[in-house]
């Protein structure tokens, strides 16, 4: 949608997302009768030119459900932050993953996705899944982190496995990004659906999808009941693919933000800049070290520090193994030399999201070439330096745009941001005045 969009236009688009025309039509029993003499193209012209000035609502919405499911929303329209419960779910409740209407009784909801892949962002997108889904079954990569869990391989080889009263979601993260895991998401999909189960993708990351299995894709987007992709960049990818356009839903993570912003944001007694790499080779990382050790060097008197958090301990592809990086930077920084070694430190795996935002919450600011680095640090509220502009980046930036939040275009291009950066999250913490207390 173009910049200059009136909010009117937005508003339209919102509810276009939302709009259910099936719905709309068993509703309002005058739809299908000026559909049917030609009064009115379709349900969608109906809603737009007669049904939304009438207060007519786009699709099944339950009003006083949603106030009593929800009470932020109660709280909100007191503020007078938003309009009604149906302009708070056109505007952020569906992208948030909220519900419209009390669900229907189900047997058990199911998520596939990159879970149990020994990644935090992954278990961010599982945490966030079953804030919208409680007690959700993980159907896993590796090993479950916490609760039931099945490998795929389980799910097919077991007949019956799947009932009409199941819901399998797939999506959460970037999970097209190969034919082999496309196929494997369509034989779940369709194991679920021959059983009368309901199939949605939701809020899947699309950036890495490729034409040579597009068939494929269509074909997976097809079972589906509803679809929502992470971002704009996946919108425009997908709708290429399919021909169709699907709603953005913000990462899964997102769900985490009210929980990870109770935690006090309580700042160590240096000011401190968080480090999340991801996927370098040694040259890439040897880059990385020369321009954070330089930095050290030349500004021996500036009070920063630089930890290292691993986002990854991968037990599929050592590039991705944030431990075996962080260490490659310890000593391609050469940090014997440099003076005042502590200002450089090395954290440990932790696969707990809540925990690891709690230590985004403690610093000043983030370097980060990770997607879920720059969740995490929209999340915290703590200001965050991307560390490249590639695609999954850059969708990232694109729809998160804040004063908070930067980017280099590369590795090298770090190191003629990082002063400015610096500058800012300094700047920051003597604005912000939070008490500040031992690391």
């Amino acid at each position: 949608m173009p910049q200059d969009a009136t909010p009117a236009m937005r508003a339209l688009d919102r509810s276009k997302a939302a709009f259910d025309p099936e719905w709309y039509v068993a509703q309002y029993d005058d739809v299908a009768p000026a559909i049917a003499d030609g009064r009115t193209a379709d349900a969608w012209e109906h809603y737009v030119t007669l049904g939304r000035p009438a207060g007519r609502t786009p699709c099944a919405f339950d009003e006083a459900w949603y106030l009593r499911k929800y009470p932020d929303v109660v709280r909100a329209i007191e503020k007078g932050a938003c309009g009604s419960a149906l302009h708070h779910y056109l505007n952020a409740g569906r992208r948030e993953g909220r519900l419209p209407v009390r669900p229907q009784a189900v047997a058990r909801v199911f998520a596939y996705g990159s879970f149990g892949s020994n990644n935090v962002g992954d278990e961010a997108i599982l945490e966030g899944v079953k804030r919208a889904h409680p007690g959700c079954i993980q159907i896993h990569l590796n090993k479950p982190r916490t609760g039931p869990g099945f490998f795929p391989n389980q799910v097919l080889q077991r007949p019956g496995f799947f009932t009409e009263r199941d819901h399998l979601i797939l999506g959460g993260g970037g999970l097209l990004y190969d034919r082999e895991t496309v196929t494997l998401m369509i034989n779940l999909a369709k194991s679920a659906l021959a059983a009368g189960a309901v199939v949605d993708i939701q809020r899947i990351g699309c950036e890495a999808a490729n034409d040579d299995y597009a068939d494929e894709i269509r074909e997976l987007f097809a079972l589906a009941r509803q679809a929502s992709v992470r971002s704009t960049r996946s919108q425009a990818i997908i709708e290429r693919i399919t021909g169709t356009t699907f709603p953005v839903a913000f990462d899964f993570a997102f769900n985490l933000t009210e929980e990870a912003r109770a935690i006090p944001r309580v700042l160590h007694d240096v000011p401190t800049i968080g480090l999340a790499t991801a996927s370098m080779d040694d040259v890439q990382t040897r880059i990385l070290a020369n321009v954070i050790g330089d930095y050290l060097r030349t500004n021996p008197n500036s009070p920063v520090r630089f930890v290292h958090v691993p986002h990854s301990r991968s037990y599929f592809n050592l590039g991705n193994n944030d431990h075996l990086t962080g260490e490659k930077l310890w000593v391609f920084m050469g940090i014997q030399s440099v003076p005042h070694s502590e200002r450089f430190e090395l954290h440990q795996y932790d696969p707990e999201p809540l925990s690891v935002l709690a230590t985004y919450r403690r610093f000043d600011g983030i370097l980060s070439s990770r997607y879920h680095g720059l969740i995490f640090g929209k999340i915290a509220e703590t200001p965050t330096l991307a560390m490249a502009r590639n695609i999954k980046l850059l969708s990232f930036l694109e729809d998160h745009a804040s004063d908070m939040l930067f980017s280099a275009k590369d590795v090298h291009d770090v190191a003629a941001k990082l002063p400015e950066f610096v500058a800012f999250v300094l700047a920051r913490r003597q604005a912000e005045g939070t008490n500040a207390v031992n690391a």
